[in-house]
């Protein structure tokens, strides 16, 4: 099976990847999409501006001192789920949704 999409790591390894797609003569986002992670300023000005995720750096700063401090108080700390942006650029193709379907035999994609 073709795969259409790829996400990965960071936004370096995406433009690593990006490389090695187009060297084998594949085109970013006709042939496949492409996401990275971490909104490096690097990922704007990629010769195909690349889809990324934006980190909430800030928040994760703040909560990593929250966390340091009930440490420090001996304290317990608590999982923190922060939310993340999707920065779009002309690396991401849209295409037809697909919907996973639970089969007793495992996964089964529908178009549709």
């Amino acid at each position: 099976m073709w795969c259409n999409r790829r996400s990965n790591v960071n936004d370096l390894v995406a433009i690593g990847c990006a490389d090695a797609l187009f060297s084998k003569g594949l085109r970013i986002p006709e042939d496949i999409s492409l996401v990275g992670f971490g909104n490096i300023l690097t990922a704007e000005y990629f010769r195909v501006p690349l889809t990324t995720i934006r980190q909430p750096k800030y928040r994760l700063g703040m909560a990593a001192v929250d966390a340091m401090m009930n440490l420090l108080k001996g304290q317990r700390v608590e999982t923190k789920r922060l939310s993340a942006e999707l920065i779009e650029r002309r690396a991401l193709r849209r295409r037809k949704p697909v919907r996973m379907q639970n089969r007793r035999s495992g996964f089964r994609q529908k178009a549709g």
